[in-house]
């Protein structure tokens, strides 16, 4: 009872580091929060800003500013670190101490035969169970002041109106399995025409692949290849690891399905056709007619029609049901969309993107192109093949590993160190409780010492090992995430307004730092584990080789329990961040919409939605979540005391038998412990690698589908050459076609139309904003294309019908029109355009502070301090008073300056060389 009571004391020396490091955590919180809430705006403003950015080149500036954000946090962060680091040191400290007491007390009462064996194997399972549970409170102590800070910032965000940007879509791709079809060095001959040549790519099972290129670029030709119908080629095709020319191919058949550009049809009706198919085991007919439904065919025109007498779209839909009912493996389609109505489209897309098998598929449909993980771009002659996420995917990882090696081989080495100094410890633990049980003075004093050694590295160089470690992590993963930022302003300007504002902030933050650290604790851990474990297993069995591989069993028990929850904690985390997603673009909504809210009186249905969401999430997944955390902690305790348990009667067994000396256990209860970390390393490096090319596949995402650059530069413009221009969004939503104009230097362009006919757009495609059109577009005989993107955008200016402001004053919004102009020239344009008195004003968020027309006004600054060769202004009149109509009749009566601009009236008409009716097609 007594010594009991000495323990229980004993373990309350664990609250001094907790207390102490209270008040840096508490005084850093809100610094903390503060820059990191800036980051978040800044990324988001970024996002809403990138035409302004594309179009003014303001990458550098843009990525600078960002830095600049990072290196304050870095500060902060830094601070946060020591007082981390500095716990951590007195709790390993503490923990040195209170276990090397633990059991020379317990040694010394042994040795006075104050109490028995017996009694002392107890009183060290009781002093471990205290430990534990008592360092439990009072970790939690720093964590209720920071809750409590969190409540109170939380209050005065809603106190503020303050906004939250966060959202979060699960769109999470199929993890990459093996290779099904590989070719290598691929060349196709037809007569003396080389349609292919040394083409290579790899395809994946699970793959959706489309092949894209010009016509007569061997798109069908490779697909023929493939499906096993064209054997004269040279290289190689591998099906599954097995050469495609020494196939059976009736087997190969059995493996496929394929859908042709055109079906010649059967003579037959198609009743005939599928008992002829179900005879042969390749489908049942009776799937047909459900099938069917979904395409909107109906079961008499299945049953009764003949095959060559269905119109185009009815032919393609039927040969597609039974293509895609067949059991295979890879599924190759040349233009499966041809013929189809927007209704069938739908459905073979919808079919195609939960389908589990490959699919190879030829097609120039956009319509296609998002759902697929793979492209394969034939260009011209068919001699180069573009591999897209593949290629990309290993640039994301050599991307980690360029910024990261250095925070890699820190974390290695403080695992490895730490690892061997728990080793250290053991041995000085177990030597000392010899000492202690025999009297041995001499050995005493030596583990003393030994001990003090562990205690000074413990609570100086491994934490100051972690701090720069730490530091060297953090820095390294902001100049990572600006790499991302940075990769992500390069994308196609069409594919980046893809994505909501609120779901970007997060992933170009929160993704690629998950995919950053998953790389790094895999390689570190692994490294680390195989080291340390080597020191530690010949620890082990140095002690007793039965006793030590008892010990490795024993370990192993808590994995079971990961194992088996690591299933519900990945559909829990799945879970997680679709109500994360939900409920931040539900606050974002509301904090842009407050007006709306407050005007229409909506503010209590709101709420009662806001909370009904949560109140769904609660009772679908946090309940659980709270009853399995339970059940899976009560079996992990549970399970590590009755592993320490067995580790220590088997040790009493052994110390009786005479075959290990008493201090062994003592020792090996410390080696038991690294055992068990290092069966939770290996688990966490599992659950990482399963991790990984989900998390892979989501980053590879801003790496894709870059901005295209030409090398020319364009130095004075003569003429613009539109011929034949047409672009769609998708196949059904044309914006507009065969437009053709030609404009010569100094011409003034007026568009008309009426809303909705693609005005804006063709500005878009003009500026490089927007690519994929077809027909042509020339500058001084030239394509567009050819142009250095760079170049060609310091040559016009656009001016947008809604002007972006980013939040800084208004003489900058204007400068970063042209960095190189002059402080006096800013200072007359700003006079000009009437803003002198208001220059220094700070623009709000999306400019919201400003009227309508003091933005235009900024616009027009913009245009006149940056003076192009090409003016594209989209409804200039839009929101201005007189003075600022002048203005803009000012620019379209310059006539050195080429303009195009969109508008509705007809007053700015009267100015106009060319006209352009977008109505008219």
């Amino acid at each position: 009872m007594g010594l009991s009571i000495v323990v229980l004391l004993v373990s309350l020396i664990q609250a001094i580091p907790p207390i102490i490091v209270k008040k840096f955590m508490v005084k850093n919180y809100d610094a903390t929060m503060d820059i990191e809430g800036q980051i978040t705006d800044y990324i988001v403003e970024g996002y809403r800003g990138v035409a302004t950015i594309k179009l003014f080149n303001l990458y550098e500036p843009y990525i600078k500013g960002l830095k600049k954000l990072h290196n304050t946090y870095l500060k902060v962060g830094r601070k946060s670190e020591l007082a981390a680091q500095t716990q951590n040191s007195m709790e390993s400290a503490v923990d040195i101490i209170l276990r090397f007491g633990t059991y020379s007390l317990i040694g010394f009462f042994l040795l006075q035969n104050v109490i028995t064996l017996d009694a002392g194997a107890k009183a060290i399972v009781l002093a471990g169970s205290l430990y534990a549970a008592v360092n439990g409170i009072f970790r939690a102590i720093p964590e209720i002041y920071v809750a409590k800070k969190a409540k109170d910032r939380l209050q005065l965000l809603i106190i503020k109106d303050k906004k939250t940007y966060e959202k979060l879509k699960a769109n999470i791709n199929k993890p990459a399995e093996s290779d099904i079809l590989e070719v290598e060095n691929l060349s196709f001959r037809y007569e003396n025409n080389i349609i292919l040549k040394n083409i290579s790519f790899s395809i994946k099972k699970g793959d959706l692949v489309v092949i894209s290129g010009a016509n007569g670029s061997g798109k069908s030709t490779l697909l023929n290849i493939l499906m096993g119908f064209y054997n004269n080629y040279s290289g190689h095709v591998f099906f599954n690891g097995m050469d495609l020319g020494s196939l059976d191919l009736e087997k190969y058949y059995k493996s496929i399905s394929c859908n042709f550009q055109e079906e010649r049809g059967f003579s037959k009706s198609l009743e005939e056709l599928l008992d002829i198919l179900e005879q042969g085991r390749v489908l049942r007919k009776k799937e047909v007619f459900g099938y069917g439904k979904n395409f909107k065919l109906t079961d008499e025109l299945i049953k009764n029609e003949r095959i060559n007498k269905l119109s185009g779209g009815e032919k393609k839909k039927i040969y597609l049901i039974i293509s895609l009912l067949k059991q295979q493996e890879i599924l190759f389609l040349d233009e499966p969309s041809n013929s189809l109505d927007i209704g069938g489209k739908n459905v073979l897309k919808d079919i195609l993107k939960h389908s589990k098998s490959t699919i190879v598929m030829i097609t120039h449909d956009p319509y296609f192109m998002d759902i697929c993980n793979l492209k394969i771009n034939l260009c011209e002659g068919g001699v180069t093949v573009e591999r897209g996420r593949l290629r990309m995917k290993r640039k994301v990882i050599k991307d980690i590993l360029k910024i990261m090696w250095t925070v890699i081989g820190m974390n290695a080495i403080n695992k490895v160190i730490s690892g061997y100094l728990v080793i250290f410890t053991g041995s000085i633990i177990g030597s000392f409780a010899d000492a202690a049980i025999n009297g041995s003075k001499t050995i005493a004093k030596e583990s003393f010492m030994a001990l003090v050694l562990a205690i000074t590295i413990t609570i100086v160089i491994i934490p100051f090992i972690r701090y720069i470690a730490n530091c060297i992590l953090f820095k390294a993963s902001l100049k990572y995430e600006r790499l991302i930022v940075k990769r992500f302003l390069s994308k196609s300007y069409k594919h980046m307004i893809n994505y909501d504002v609120g779901e970007i902030s997060y992933r170009l933050e929160m993704d690629a730092n998950e995919l950053m650290w998953t790389v790094v604790t895999i390689i570190s851990t692994s490294v680390a584990t195989v080291i340390v474990a080597l020191g530690l297993f010949t620890n082990l069995f140095n002690i007793n080789k039965a006793y030590g591989l008892a010990c490795v069993f024993l370990g192993a028990i808590p994995v079971f329990i990961v194992i088996i929850s690591s299933s519900f904690e990945k559909k829990y985390k799945l879970e997680r961040k679709e109500y994360e997603q939900k409920s931040r673009d539900m606050q974002s909504d509301i904090c842009l919409n407050f007006k709306f809210i407050k005007v229409y009186g909506i503010k209590k249905e709101i709420l009662k939605d806001f909370s009904n969401t949560f109140n769904t999430y609660y009772e679908k997944t946090i309940k659980r979540v709270i009853k399995c955390n339970s059940i899976v902690e009560l079996a992990n305790k549970s399970s590590n005391l009755l592993c320490q348990v067995a580790v220590l009667l088997l040790g009493t067994v052994l110390v009786s038998s005479g075959s290990i000396k008493s201090g062994a256990i003592a020792a090996m209860m410390v080696y038991f412990s690294k055992v068990q970390d290092i069966y939770k390393d290996i688990c966490e490096i599992v659950k990482n690698c399963r991790l990984l090319p989900q998390c892979l596949d989501r980053v590879v995402e801003f790496y894709l589908l870059e901005e295209v650059s030409g090398k020319k530069k364009l130095k004075n413009f003569s003429t613009l050459e539109v011929k034949n221009l047409a672009y769609e969004f998708h196949s059904f939503n044309k914006a507009f076609h065969n437009i053709s104009f030609t404009i010569k230097k100094g011409d003034k362009v007026a568009i008309v139309g009426a809303n909705g006919s693609g005005k804006s757009t063709l500005l878009k495609v003009i500026s490089r904003l927007y690519d994929g059109y077809e027909g042509s577009m020339k500058i001084n005989g030239t394509k567009l294309g050819n142009f250095d993107l760079i170049d060609f955008r310091n040559n016009i200016v656009y001016m947008e019908q809604e002007p972006f402001l980013f939040k800084s004053n208004i003489y900058n919004n204007i400068s970063i029109s042209n960095i190189k102009a002059s402080k006096e020239e800013l200072e007359k344009c700003i006079e000009k355009v009437g803003l002198t008195e208001i220059k220094h004003k700070e623009s709000m968020e999306l400019g919201n502070n400003l009227s309508g027309g003091e933005k235009q006004r900024v616009s027009i600054a913009r245009t006149l301090i940056r003076n192009p060769n090409i003016i594209l202004m989209d409804e200039p009149f839009n929101n201005l008073d007189s003075k600022g109509r002048e203005l803009i009749e000012e620019i379209l009566e310059d006539k050195s300056k080429t303009t195009i601009y969109i508008t509705h009236d007809y007053e700015l008409l009267k100015y106009a060389d060319i006209i352009v009716d977008m109505d008219i097609k």
